[in-house]
C-alpha cells in the first residue's frame, strides 16, 4: 500500500497500483482510479504483475467501495456484487499486465451501474502509450443500438470505407457480440446505454484494442452504397510507418489558419446554431458541456430564437459526453418553463473516509460536506445545494 509520507517503496517503484487513488466526490459518489506519479523513466506497457499484487489491489478497492460509496447496491444488490467481487478475485490466478487487470477491474465496477465510478489506466501507462505510437484499428465507426457505421478511415484516398458504411461483421463478429462485449467494460448510470454508445463511438479503436486486442488483418464484412454485402481484409493504421511512407511526396500548399480562426473552429466544433427559415426552425448541436462558453452561448442563442418568432428548436446532443452539471442545469433552465429540482438526492455516508489513503483529496471533500451537509434521520449526509431552479425562459414583450 502506498506510504503515507512522500518515499516512494520499491514496491511502489514497481506496480503502479500501488499507488492508484480514488478520487471519490460524496456529493456524486465518483470514483476514477489512476496513478498519481509520472514515472522518469519510459514504462513498460507488457510488464506483468503478480497474482498476490493485483489480488491486493481488488481488495483495497472493494473495500473502499464499500466503505464509502453510498450508491453501491442502488442497481445491484448486495449479494451480487459480492459474487462479482469474489468472480474476479478467483480469477486472478495468474500475473497480468495493467491493460488486462484493468479489464477486470472494469467489468466489476460497470456492475454498480454508475456513471461516475469508472477504471482508466495509470498515468504511466497511458504516457507510454501515446509516446509509443502503437498500431490501431484503422476505422473511426459510429455506435448506435446494435448497429456500426463507419465515419471515416485512417488511410487516405480510401474509397472502400467512406463515411456512412454499415458495418456488418468485425473478425466474425456481428455489431451487437462487438458492442456487447465492449459495453461490459464501461460504466453509465441504472441500465441505459445511450452514454456507452457515445463513448465508444468517440474512440472505437482504443475499445476494439481494449476488448479484443489487435490482430494484424481485420476481416470486414460490410455493405456498399447499393446494399451489396462485400468482405475484405485490412490491415491495421501504423502511425509510424504509415506518416514516414508520406514524408517522401511533394508537400502541397497548405493554408495556415491564424489563431482568432483556430480558436473559432474549436468553439463551433463543441456547439452552434444554425437557423432554417423556410422552416422556421432552429438546430442547436451542444457537443459538450465541459467547455465552449456555454452560458453566453445559450444566452445569445435562445434570444435569438425569441427575437426572430422561431416556433420549432432542435437540440443535437448525439456527440454529447457530457461535463459541468453547472451547464447541464443552464440549459434546462430555458427549457423548463416553472421551477424545477436539480436533483432528488445527493447524498454521502459519512465525512469521515475509510481508507483514506486512497482517496485524493480527502480533506478537500471532508471540509466541503462540513460546509454544503447536514445529517438526516436516515445516517447519511445531504448536500442542501440542490435546491429548486428558476426557469430562465424570456417571457415575449
Amino acid at each position: 500500500m502506498p506510504s503515507p509520507n512522500n518515499k516512494t517503496s520499491e514496491l511502489e517503484k514497481q506496480h503502479p497500483f500501488k499507488r492508484l487513488h480514488s478520487y471519490f466526490l460524496p456529493a456524486i459518489a465518483c470514483f476514477v482510479f489512476a496513478s498519481c506519479r509520472t514515472a522518469s523513466i519510459q514504462h513498460d506497457v507488457s510488464k506483468k504483475y503478480s497474482a498476490s499484487e493485483l489480488l491486493e489491489d481488488v481488495t483495497v478497492l472493494r473495500n473502499t467501495l464499500e466503505a464509502n460509496h453510498p450508491s453501491l447496491y442502488w442497481y445491484t444488490p448486495k449479494d451480487s456484487m459480492d459474487h462479482y467481487f469474489n468472480s474476479i478475485a478467483g480469477s486472478i490466478t495468474d500475473s497480468m499486465t495493467e491493460a488486462e487487470f484493468r479489464n477486470k477491474v472494469s467489468w466489476v465496477v460497470s456492475k454498480i451501474r454508475c456513471g461516475h465510478t469508472s477504471v482508466r489506466y495509470s498515468r504511466r501507462y497511458t504516457n507510454a502509450i501515446a509516446k509509443a505510437q502503437l498500431p490501431v484499428f484503422p476505422l473511426a465507426v459510429k455506435a448506435w443500438d446494435d448497429s456500426l457505421v463507419v465515419l471515416s478511415s485512417a488511410f487516405r484516398g480510401d474509397s472502400i470505407f467512406t463515411r456512412g458504411t454499415i458495418l456488418l461483421s468485425i473478425n466474425g463478429r456481428s455489431p451487437k457480440q462487438v458492442l456487447d462485449s465492449m459495453f461490459q467494460l464501461i460504466s453509465t448510470d441504472g441500465y441505459s446505454d445511450n452514454f456507452k454508445n457515445q463513448v465508444v463511438s468517440f474512440n472505437f479503436g482504443a475499445f476494439y484494442k481494449s476488448t479484443f486486442g489487435l490482430d494484424s488483418l481485420h476481416t470486414i464484412r460490410f455493405l456498399d452504397s447499393n446494399r451489396n454485402t462485400h468482405t475484405v481484409r485490412i490491415r491495421n493504421y501504423d502511425p509510424k510507418s504509415d506518416t514516414i511512407s508520406r514524408r517522401g511526396r511533394r508537400a502541397a500548399t497548405v493554408y495556415m489558419p491564424t489563431r482568432r480562426q483556430i480558436k473559432e473552429a474549436q468553439k463551433l466544433s463543441r456547439r452552434s446554431m444554425t437557423i432554417d427559415t423556410p422552416l422556421n426552425t432552429a438546430y442547436l448541436r451542444v457537443a459538450t458541456f465541459s467547455s465552449g462558453k456555454l452560458k453566453k452561448f445559450f444566452k445569445q442563442s435562445f434570444r435569438t430564437i425569441r427575437k426572430q418568432g422561431i416556433e420549432n428548436v432542435v437540440f443535437d446532443l448525439r456527440e454529447n459526453g457530457g461535463g459541468n452539471i453547472m451547464n447541464s442545469t443552464r440549459l434546462s433552465q430555458y427549457l423548463v418553463q416553472k421551477p424545477f429540482k436539480l436533483a432528488d438526492t445527493v447524498a454521502a455516508i459519512s465525512r469521515k473516509f475509510r481508507y483514506g489513503q486512497y482517496i485524493r483529496p480527502s480533506l478537500a471533500y471532508k471540509i466541503s460536506m462540513f460546509f454544503t451537509s447536514n445529517r438526516k434521520r436516515s445516517g447519511r449526509l445531504f448536500f442542501f445545494g440542490h435546491h429548486v431552479i428558476r426557469s430562465l425562459i424570456e417571457k415575449p414583450k
